[in-house]
């Protein structure tokens, strides 16, 4: 034989064994009715309960196809549509702990979605800072001022810790929260403000701008007290700043401005038209006697130069 006849003899097997694979479109599956009903209705409870817009349309499209080229639903939804719906699908395998192959698996995560309303599962969205989950969980119903069982933080407390900055704007876009003074009080919160002033300008416009907590610390008293220059501009920016307020320490911003020598905040607090350098702690001490006190002489330089 030469050579023609062995390429001949090649390309005939190669389409023969072609021929033998299974196809992964077949042309005329064996389609269960109530399999393919089961399947679509699975789909369609959980795109209609994430409140899929399309989901109608996208269900028509879905039996007609079916249909006119008699491939069976399931196989269409997993293999055709898998980069449609990779989001959803993410977002599925994140919430019900495993990847949705199967229309068993969409089941199994429908008792995801009975429990949609409860704390425990909006509580989740902020802490795996999922804003598509946090909406869909809103729409079923789900409450803002809750706190997680463990912790007890408030979903608002929980979304700032895992830095959720897309949830926390949606929270303090919501009439509907309360907003806990705890939950701003400790150095997290202003280290995640202080990067993002239109949030915390929003958080403002939302508390009480002058509460204090147990220890009489304000908001402004915080600040200084970490060091957030930015988040000290935005505070003395608001009309109605206590800003000589004393805590129950009898300091004031001032006073730990000083102690902290944070040079720079001692400035901004000196610029302030309502600002007393002459307030006293419970010590008797005024602001510059504690910067001598402690050789801070750049700051004692600020408060000398504030007195003439």
């Amino acid at each position: 034989m030469n050579i023609f006849t062995y390429i001949f003899i090649f390309i005939m097997l190669f389409f023969g064994f072609v021929s033998c694979m299974d196809s992964p479109f077949p042309q005329q599956p064996i389609v269960d009715p109530k399999e393919t009903e089961r399947c679509l209705n699975g789909w369609k409870y959980a795109l209609s309960s994430i409140c899929n817009k399309d989901a109608e349309k996208y269900f028509e499209t879905l039996h007609l196809y079916a249909y006119n080229h008699n491939t069976p639903m399931l196989f269409f939804l997993m293999k055709r549509e898998n980069e449609k719906n990779k989001n959803l699908r993410k977002d599925l395998f994140e919430f019900c702990g495993k990847n949705i192959t199967t229309v068993d698996d969409i089941y199994q995560c429908i008792d995801v979605y009975k429990s949609l309303k409860s704390d425990d599962f909006i509580i989740k969205t902020a802490k795996k800072n999922n804003l598509f989950f946090y909406k869909v969980a809103l729409r079923c119903g789900a409450r803002l001022n809750v706190c997680d069982s463990v912790t007890g933080h408030s979903l608002f407390g929980i979304a700032v810790q895992n830095k959720a900055a897309a949830i926390v704007f949606e929270l303090l876009s919501n009439e509907a929260l309360t907003i806990r003074l705890g939950d701003l009080i400790t150095n997290f919160p202003f280290t995640f403000f202080q990067n993002k002033i239109l949030l915390f300008e929003q958080l403002l416009a939302r508390v009480e701008v002058n509460v204090q907590d147990d220890a009489g610390n304000s908001l402004l008293h915080y600040a200084v007290l970490y060091n957030f220059p930015q988040l000290v501009e935005c505070l003395l920016k608001q009309d109605d700043i206590e800003v000589n307020s004393y805590n129950f320490s009898f300091n004031t911003p001032l006073h730990i401005a000083v102690e902290g020598n944070h040079a720079a905040i001692v400035a901004q607090l000196l610029n302030h038209k309502k600002i007393n350098i002459s307030k006293t702690n419970r010590h008797g001490h005024t602001a510059c006697m504690i910067a001598k006190k402690r050789n801070y002489y750049d700051i004692v330089l600020l408060l000398q130069q504030h007195e003439i």
